[in-house]
C-alpha cells in the first residue's frame, strides 16, 4: 500500500525512524552519561520474570496486530494486482469509439472500424512515439461452441481474433504446458487456440474438434493447443474468462465483416508492470495520433490496466486501514498497560526509591531509571 490516512506510508515511515531514533538517543545519552541509572533501571527484570514476561507480551501484541493489519492489506493488495498483471498481460490500454456524454467507451462500430485501423496505425507510425511499442487491432465476439468428442456445450464463449501483423509487444499467447509462446499467424483459417477456462469447461484436449454456430451455420474448429487465459486469448472480465483466439482475417471471413475490428489493445514501452509507469505519457501520444489521422472525435483511449491496479490498490488500503483501526485500540490498550504497570512498580519500589532518593539522586535520575528499564522492555519486545 502506498497511502495510510491519506498520509503517504514513505512519509510515516521517516516520521516513526526519527521518532525510534530520538529515543534510542536519549537511551544512548543516559547509557554514557549516567550509566549506574541504566544499570538500575534494568536490573529489576530478571529479578521479576513475570511481570517482565507480562509486559513484553503486551507489547509483542500490539506489534502483532499492527503487522498482521498491513501484511494482510499487501496481501490482498499483491492477489489482485497480480491477477490484473496476469490477465491483462502487455495490454497496457484499449482505445475504442469515443462517445458524447463522455461515459464509458464502447466498441468500435462497423462503420467506424473499417477506416480506423490503417488511419491509427499510419498516425502512429509518423508519430514515432517511443513510450507505445505495440499497436493490436482485436475483433470480438460471443459465439456458442460444442465439443461433440466429451458432450459438453457453452452458450457464449468470446472468440477473439488478432492482427497476426501487429503482435509484436503483445507475447500473451502462451501455452499453458511449458509455457512457450504459440504462433497465431500459423494458424489455419479452421484452427484455434482455446484457453484454459474455456478448455475446462469444454472438456477440450489439444487435437479435438469443436463445433461453432454462426448465424445459425455450423463451423468445425480444430483445437491445436491450450492457452493461458489472458485478454488476448479471450478472457472478457474476471468472472467469464472461457476463449478462444484465431486469426484476425479467419474471424472476420467467418462474420462477414471484412477490414473491421471492436478495439485496439496498447502496450506501453516496458514488461507487464512497469510498462505501467508510461501510461500517462502513452495515453498522450495517442491523442497526439487522433488528431493526426482526423480521429479525435471517433476514438478514445481507456487505460484499463492503470483503474484495475489503482482499484485493486485501493482495496488493500481498505483492508489495512480496516485492520488497523482494530489495531489501534490494541496499541491504546498496551500504552494503558505500560502506564498501569509502571505506575504499579513506582508504588511498589517507594522505599527502593526513597532509600536512592537518599543516598544523593535527583527526580531526574529516577526518570532515566524508568525509561531504560522502559526501552529494555520495548527491545525486547
Amino acid at each position: 500500500m502506498d497511502d495510510l490516512f491519506g498520509l503517504s506510508m514513505n512519509l510515516i515511515m521517516w516520521v516513526l525512524l526519527g521518532a525510534l531514533g530520538v529515543a534510542l538517543s536519549v537511551v544512548l545519552y543516559v547509557i554514557l552519561q549516567a550509566r549506574v541509572m541504566f544499570f538500575i533501571g534494568i536490573r529489576n527484570m530478571p529479578r521479576r520474570i513475570a511481570q517482565t514476561t507480562l509486559i513484553i507480551v503486551g507489547l509483542m501484541l500490539s506489534t502483532l496486530i499492527i503487522s498482521a493489519a498491513f501484511t494482510t492489506g499487501d496481501t490482498v493488495d499483491r492477489s489482485l494486482t497480480a491477477q490484473a498483471y496476469r490477465l491483462l498481460g502487455h495490454a497496457d490500454a484499449w482505445v475504442m469509439a469515443a462517445v458524447e456524454d463522455d461515459g464509458p467507451p464502447r466498441e468500435i462500430d462497423t462503420a467506424e472500424s473499417a477506416v480506423s485501423v490503417e488511419r491509427l496505425r499510419e498516425a502512429l507510425e509518423a508519430e514515432g512515439d517511443p513510450s507505445i511499442d505495440g499497436f493490436l487491432p482485436i475483433l470480438r465476439e460471443e459465439v456458442p461452441v460444442v465439443n461433440p468428442r466429451a458432450g459438453q456445450s457453452e452458450p457464449s464463449i468470446n472468440f477473439v481474433g488478432l492482427d497476426t501483423a501487429s503482435l509484436e509487444g503483445f507475447p500473451d499467447v502462451i501455452a499453458v504446458d511449458g509455457g512457450a509462446p504459440l504462433d497465431v499467424a500459423a494458424l489455419a483459417p479452421d484452427e484455434v487456440y482455446m484457453n484454459k477456462s474455456a478448455a475446462d469447461d469444454l472438456a477440450v484436449e489439444a487435437g479435438d474438434v469443436v463445433q461453432i454456430f454462426v448465424q445459425g451455420e455450423l463451423n468445425e474448429f480444430t483445437v491445436v493447443d491450450i492457452a493461458e487465459d489472458k485478454l488476448l486469448t479471450g478472457v472478457g472480465d474476471f468472472d467469464r474468462n472461457a476463449g478462444m483466439v484465431a486469426r484476425l482475417d479467419s474471424l472476420q471471413a467467418l462474420f462477414d465483416r471484412p477490414g473491421e475490428v471492436n478495439f485496439f489493445a496498447i502496450s506501453n514501452d516496458g514488461g507487464v508492470r512497469d510498462g505501467l509507469a508510461g501510461t500517462d505519457t502513452a495515453i498522450a501520444g495517442l491523442d497526439r495520433a487522433f488528431i493526426e489521422g482526423g480521429l479525435s472525435s471517433t476514438l478514445r483511449t481507456d487505460d484499463v490496466k492503470r483503474d484495475l491496479v489503482e482499484g485493486f490498490q485501493q482495496a488493500g488500503n481498505f483492508m489495512t486501514t480496516f485492520f488497523l483501526a482494530f489495531g489501534l485500540f490494541s496499541i491504546a490498550a498496551g500504552m494503558l498497560l505500560i502506564v498501569m504497570i509502571f505506575v504499579m512498580l513506582a508504588a511498589e519500589r517507594k522505599s527502593e526509591l526513597g532509600m536512592a532518593r537518599a543516598v544523593g539522586t535527583r527526580r531526574g535520575h529516577l526518570i532515566q531509571m524508568f525509561m531504560s528499564e522502559g526501552m529494555a522492555y520495548n527491545v525486547l519486545s
